[in-house]
């Protein structure tokens, strides 16, 4: 049997337009959903702005901010010359380095092409510090504390330890020179540093003068004086509790150090190269701290 299926024109038309509307309903809602989810961009990142376009090297630290959006992300274009850690919206700056540096801010926002703003930062020298010292304690430093080329108002300052941190005083007036006098007799390690303000690379910290306390070492004593005919000699010098002790020549036939049998034995051997009278040292050293005594050995054998 045959089975005939008929379709009417009115059918296939009310079809069409079904799928028609169904089209159009589509694309209504796809350009009307992308335009509502659409990002809106921001016009700019703002402008980087500091307090200085000029900074001093060693721990001098300022903030930079921008007028941009807060969810910006702050770098610097080099890190061996200017750290640049976020904080917040502001970005603080350490100057490590001599050199210039860009501190930039990028504004990123998701389906928007990134925004830009950058500041040069110059960092310029401080000033150089003298050298590190070693003193007994009790003592005054040996020289004067000094800076050379800072420029500004510079306020020396004293502390406990490198970090400073601990016990941190004002000393001096505002001078390139930190005299001994003003340092005054130190009984303990003392570190010293200027801080400049006002300058021409605006405020830093200079670098650090360490003043070594060192205690008093054991008095010497180099033993006795010997005068007989030997060709070598036993010392006898005492043994240091504080400090380390050692030999030498003030005045002989020969100033060869080979001659003992150790340069830091209290109870080392001597044996002149060439007979005749010697004078030896035996000096205890702790730090930049000495005692010292002498002892006369003389022989009149040659020594074959």
């Amino acid at each position: 049997m045959i089975t005939i299926y008929s379709i009417s024109k009115k059918s296939t038309k009310a079809k069409i337009l079904k799928t028609i509307r169904l089209m159009l309903l589509l694309l209504f809602v796809g350009l009307f959903g992308n335009m509502a989810s659409a990002q809106t961009c921001n016009g700019s990142s703002g402008t980087v702005s500091s307090n200085t376009d000029n900074m001093c090297v060693l721990g001098s630290t300022q903030d930079s901010w921008s007028n941009g959006w807060a969810d910006g992300l702050w770098s610097s274009s080099n890190s061996s010359v200017l750290s640049v850690v976020r904080n917040g919206k502001n970005a603080t700056l350490t100057a490590i380095g001599l050199g210039t540096a860009d501190v930039i801010y990028t504004l990123k926002e998701a389906g928007c092409p990134d925004k830009v703003s950058l500041k040069t930062i110059t960092v310029g020298p401080v000033g150089a510090v003298s050298a590190d010292q070693s003193i007994c304690t009790g003592n005054n430093i040996r020289s004067n504390i000094t800076i050379t080329s800072a420029t500004g108002t510079i306020q020396w300052k004293r502390s406990d330890n490198a970090a400073f941190t601990a016990n941190v005083i004002n000393v001096g007036t505002n001078s390139k020179t930190l005299t001994i006098a003003e340092v005054g007799t130190l009984t303990a390690t003392k570190y010293f540093r200027a801080e400049v303000t006002g300058g021409l690379c605006g405020s830093g910290i200079s670098g650090i003068v360490t003043v070594s306390v060192n205690a008093f070492p054991t008095t010497a004593n180099a033993g006795i004086d010997q005068a007989v005919n030997n060709s070598s000699f036993t010392m006898a010098a005492n043994t240091p509790t504080v400090g380390a002790g050692a030999w030498s020549i003030a005045s002989g036939l020969s100033m060869l150090l080979s001659q003992f049998s150790s340069t830091t034995n209290p109870t080392a051997t001597f044996t002149p190269a060439v007979s005749g009278t010697y004078v030896l040292n035996w000096t205890i050293s702790n730090g930049g701290c000495s005692s010292s005594d002498q002892v006369v050995i003389a022989n009149s054998v040659l020594v074959i």
